[in-house]
């Protein structure tokens, strides 16, 4: 498995090489301009000359015989817009914000001229109702991001726009929304490839709905030129999202040279302001009249029920205190590192003709309140751009995102159920790349066509680590993690047969024994039970893609502009997971392993429509969608399984039952999508 991610790191690391030798590469999702040019009693001007500059590069457009225009194909951002014609004056329109997938509307009114003389200029005023939305949107632009937004992250950055809590778009879960990055899905849409599917889990502590696990890289907010969130329904061009679609386009180098830098460090000891991890740890105040400590009435539910057990005339209660509650006040202490964050942005021309780059870095090193919780990373993405003649732009972008699998630490997430057992705490290794070749095309002032081809990787590891080899985890043990591939490791770290003692009783760290059966008297099946020790758990989970995606733009009249596209996406999902099972009869479940390798394909065909006329605007579109999910039928759906014997690591066998495969394929489902977004302005306000 990990010989696998090493392909799957070279991979991008030699499109990365290419690139920089070859200079090449896409363009992402685009917005229009349109509008009317009048003379000041109204009247159209058709042969009007329309010129924005993009980048360097001036885009233009003539007006037709009812003085309309329209300009494609122009990245999200703020822009000037000038129109003239002879024998008037011309007029520049400044603060023009241009976003994705719209149409900005900007209208002139030329003013009758004699003699040419200098440029009018008008600031663009911000519209209080958008006219061309037909679903719910919130797009924020760089400009913001680098002049009002306090946020240093993009999920933070997400957060603040409406419809999105805590990274939930409309109550749906962070899955269930699409994240795309200059039009490349990187979405992880198989991160649940590595949540068990026994019923009788482990206690460990993978969640990653509290991470990043849904979506495969992270984006460094100097890196964001726009970022839009779609809320509600959906054009064809984007897969099916049932909570919402995160689009962002990054940031391309200009022709001059410049930079930003970021560093934010905290305070020492300010994540222990207010209520503490270990607050009511100290005994209770001594009795006015006796002068004595009752240790039963501990503000600590913890050490008073160690007290109650201490204080008890049973040896049994006495020797469960002294087995079980080995927590002792003042042996732990908070992380008292403070937070240090830093982000570099650089972009500018490069000595070759017409080619420009992009580069970010970012570094968090985040100690938290427990002794070994650290959530650090390091992000990086070179973006590079060619203009190979007025027509064709060839864009290409490489991002990584180093959570500890290159880096070689070990971070852990906070949860309260280790506060007085930090040791069980688990740790994980991540890493997400993205790699992406793309053409941009204008073949006529109408047409246009982007054609990309991507690879996505996400890799996640999460384990315990003995690094002195003893049998016990340790806080400060940050190395390989634990892979049980012997019966002498079973043995050593989940007892005989997985009983969770060895052959002299002696408890090993990990259990697949419920707490019950160990001198507590909780029932087994209840909502809870206790558990002395955690469960054992190891995971390798890969997520590869390979993508190709082409989009074909046209304004076919003033009113419609039709788009079509193509999809094709090959994933590669690898995994290796070992835990023991939480049951009564241990001996019977001790230790399950799912190891599986598969390439699921997705594929899809979308055509569709933008009409806008002056009281409505139609986004309609259909979308066929095909999924081959690499699985063989059941042979018999009334006898879909048979006995089979399975052998764990520690020598047990199993007896379960087997699926009875017939051999032959699942068929490729096919889904036919249609699209609907009406937009019908009312006023202005």
């Amino acid at each position: 498995m990990r010989l696998l991610r090493i392909k799957m790191w070279a991979v991008p690391v030699a499109a990365f090489v290419c690139l920089a030798l070859l200079s090449v590469p896409a363009l992402a999702g685009n917005g229009k301009v349109a509008g009317t040019v009048t003379d000041d009693s109204g009247a159209p001007l058709p042969g009007a000359n329309i010129v924005i500059t993009v980048g360097g590069d001036k885009l233009g457009a003539t007006t037709d015989d009812q003085g309309r225009y329209f300009i494609l194909n122009i990245p999200p951002g703020t822009y000037a817009v000038q129109a003239s014609f002879i024998g008037h004056k011309a007029v520049q329109q400044t603060e023009i914000k241009v976003r994705l997938d719209l149409t900005t509307s900007v209208d002139f009114e030329l003013p009758v001229e004699v003699i040419e003389g200098e440029v009018m200029t008008v600031v663009a005023e911000r519209l209080m109702v958008e006219k061309s939305l037909t679903t719910s949107r919130s797009t924020i632009g760089a400009a913001e991001i680098n002049n009002t937004m306090p946020v240093s992250d993009l999920q933070e950055l997400v957060n603040t726009t409406p419809s999105v809590f805590r990274g939930y778009i409309r109550g749906g879960r962070k899955a269930e929304a699409k994240v795309l990055v200059d039009g490349i899905d990187v979405s992880d849409t198989y991160f649940r490839a590595g949540e068990g599917a026994q019923t009788h889990n482990g206690y460990v502590d993978v969640n990653r709905s509290n991470g990043d696990e849904f979506s495969a890289v992270g984006v460094n907010v100097s890196n964001v030129q726009a970022l839009d969130i779609v809320a509600g329904t959906f054009n064809a061009e984007y897969d099916a999202a049932s909570a919402g679609v995160i689009n962002v386009v990054t940031k391309e180098g200009g022709d001059k040279l410049q930079g930003r830098l970021f560093f934010r460090r905290g305070l020492s000891g300010t994540k222990n302001a207010g209520p503490e991890v270990y607050n009511g740890l100290a005994e209770p105040e001594p009795d006015e009249e006796t002068g004595e400590v009752d240790k039963t009435t501990y503000y600590d539910l913890y050490l008073a029920e160690k007290a109650k057990l201490e204080a008890s005339e049973d040896a049994a209660e006495q020797a469960k205190a002294a087995d079980y509650y080995v927590f002792k006040p003042g042996d732990i202490t908070y992380g008292d590192n403070p937070s240090t964050e830093m982000e570099l942005s650089l972009g500018g021309p490069l000595p070759l003709p017409r080619t420009n780059f992009y580069l970010t870095t970012r570094f968090l090193n985040d100690e938290g309140q427990l002794p070994n919780h650290l959530n650090k990373s390091m992000r990086h993405s070179l973006k590079l751009t060619h203009r190979v003649n007025d027509a064709i732009k060839l864009t290409g972008n490489v991002m990584v995102d180093d959570g500890g699998a290159l880096g070689g630490w070990v971070n852990r997430n906070f949860s309260g159920k280790y506060a007085y057992y930090p040791e069980g705490a688990m740790g994980n290794k991540k890493l997400g790349t993205m790699t992406y070749l793309g053409i941009n095309h204008v073949l006529s002032p109408n047409t246009f066509y982007d054609l990309k081809i991507s690879q996505v990787t996400r890799s996640s590891e999460f384990g315990y680590s003995d690094d002195n080899g003893d049998g016990v985890i340790d806080v400060d043990e940050d190395g390989d993690f634990l892979l049980i591939d012997s019966a002498e490791m079973a043995e050593k770290y989940l007892g005989v047969d997985g009983s969770g003692a060895d052959a002299d009783g002696n408890f090993t760290f990990f259990t697949t024994n419920p707490g019950n059966s160990k001198n507590f008297d909780l029932p087994f099946g209840d909502n809870q039970y206790r558990l002395a020790q955690p469960g054992f758990y190891y995971e390798d989970l890969s997520r590869d893609v390979m993508q190709l995606k082409g989009d074909l733009t046209s304004q076919v009249n003033y009113h419609h502009q039709l788009k079509t596209g193509f999809l094709y996406r090959k994933h590669n999902i690898s995994k290796l997971m070992q835990r023991t099972q939480i049951t009564v009869n241990y001996s019977n479940l001790p230790f399950e392993i799912s190891e599986y390798e598969r390439q699921p394909a997705e594929m899809a065909l979308y055509v569709q429509d933008r009409i806008e006329y002056g009281g409505v605007i139609v986004n309609a579109g259909v979308r066929l969608d095909g999924l081959n999910v690499d699985a063989e039928q059941i042979a018999d759906p009334f006898h879909p399984s048979e006995e089979a014997t399975y052998t764990y690591a520690s020598g047990t066998e199993q007896t379960y039952r087997k699926p009875i495969r017939s051999g032959k394929s699942v068929d490729t489902k096919w889904f036919l999508q249609p699209r609907l977004g009406i937009s019908h302005p009312i006023s202005e306000t």
